[in-house]
């Protein structure tokens, strides 16, 4: 099984991420299958029947933390257990680390089911009213469900742009879940990731002393990285009753993680629209005074870039012409050097601040490595400082406006995400 292991003794806690990488399908029963088991898993274990008993095995284990969780990376899900606990040299009584990595055997391996191994229907229902209460108040948060139905529209077809339906998890039986959870479990090989105050040896040992019975699946290898060219810009439009509208504007790049100028779109982005001195922020914001908010957001496993504009609604024309404009400027005119460095050293601040984190080294190294990308900070540090603003003009002209989509406030609801 595949172990990534830090020593330090920076922290009193120690990190532990099992994860387990397989490709996705852009069919919306997969995709609310993957939701469902997610939350079940979340539920009980042979040993730990109930919730209450998962939670009483935390606190003996000096309150460790231990939560499921499912995410989409690229084309490919990712399905995680994560688990922060106090380092066992802080302990007198058992091992800490030993109890987490059982815990998670039992989550992953050993849930609780029927006299024919088949999920819990009560569970299965109930999970799936969870899931369903959540889809529906999605819209509260207006600016998040732009942002989905925008990346739906724009990945249409792709895996990456399939979400959880109702529909579809209603639709779902616990013999199905029960099928779906045991093809999982077949194509499943645990990967991971620790950082904390134990050598190598001994945390692949205690993983070893569970795991190492398990019946780990086959190997199954992730899709790789892709981006699909853009067939022409698409504008959509939806109602809803909230004050203010969400513009987004979806952009393909064409610049994957770990290509040669992944790392220079970091500084570009900061300088387009991911901080608060972009241009995005100072000029269609501050000086024109169009929207509460509007800022960029780089998906380097997808090279897709996503604008973000929370506006009245009437303003909906000016404020893309505006961001437009703002790009057409970063086309054609080179940034200063001033401007440039500036960029450069919040891309190279907030890497070095992944280092002050357990949780953000483990996932940086882990959503770099599954791609067979460079995860080395320093080195990524180097390349950051090389870039020019010849490399920011280059990745100007490579993005084009793939997909607008804008939802039209129409009503006095305030929404959660008001700015």
């Amino acid at each position: 099984m595949p172990l990534s292991a830090l020593k330090t003794n920076k922290f009193k806690t120690s990190i532990m991420k099992l994860s387990v990488a397989l490709p996705a399908t852009s069919n919306e029963k997969d995709t609310a299958l993957f939701a469902l088991m997610v939350n079940v898993l979340k539920c009980g274990t042979e040993r730990y029947p109930e919730k209450s008993d998962l939670i009483k095995r935390l606190g003996d284990l000096y309150d460790a933390s231990c939560a499921i969780g499912g995410y989409a990376s690229g084309d490919n899900r990712i399905f995680e257990i994560s688990s922060e606990m106090l380092s066992d040299r802080f302990s007198s009584e058992e091992s800490i680390f030993d109890g987490v990595v059982e815990l998670a055997d039992q989550l992953l391996y050993h849930p609780m089911v029927d006299s024919e191994g088949v999920f819990l229907a009560d569970t299965v229902e109930r999970e799936k009213k969870v899931i369903c209460d959540k889809i529906k108040s999605e819209k509260n948060n207006s600016r998040s469900y732009a942002m989905k139905r925008c990346r739906a529209i724009m990945c249409q077809g792709e895996p990456y742009g399939c979400s959880v339906e109702a529909e579809a998890v209603m639709s779902i039986t616990a013999e199905e879940l029960t099928v779906f959870y045991r093809r999982f479990l077949s194509q499943a090989v645990p990967s991971f990731s620790y950082v904390g105050d134990k050598d190598m040896s001994d945390v692949a040992s205690t993983i070893e002393k569970y795991f190492i019975g398990e019946a780990i699946g086959n190997s199954v290898p992730v899709i790789p990285l892709s981006c699909r060219p853009s067939t022409g810009k698409r504008d959509l439009e939806e109602e809803l009753d909230i004050k203010q509208g969400i513009l987004v504007m979806g952009f393909r790049s064409g610049i994957l993680l770990g290509d040669d100028l992944s790392d220079a779109m970091r500084v570009f982005n900061n300088i387009f629209g991911g901080t608060c001195t972009s241009r995005l922020f100072t000029v269609i914001r501050e000086k024109m005074g169009l929207c509460y908010y509007c800022d960029s957001d780089y998906i380097s496993t997808k090279g897709l870039l996503f604008v973000c504009s929370g506006i009245d609604s009437d303003n909906r024309d000016t404020a893309e012409k505006g961001i437009l404009e703002q790009l057409e400027i970063l086309k054609n005119i080179p940034v200063g050097e001033d401007e440039l460095k500036s960029a450069k050293d919040m891309a190279i601040k907030e890497l070095r601040e992944i280092s002050d984190y357990q949780a953000s080294i483990a996932a940086f190294k882990y959503a770099h490595e599954i791609y067979g990308c460079d995860c080395d900070i320093d080195k990524i540090i180097s390349q950051i400082n090389s870039v020019t603003s010849d490399d920011v003009l280059n990745i100007a002209n490579k993005l084009s406006l793939d997909t607008v989509f804008f939802l039209k406030g129409i009503g006095q609801r305030e929404e959660e995400d008001y700015e």
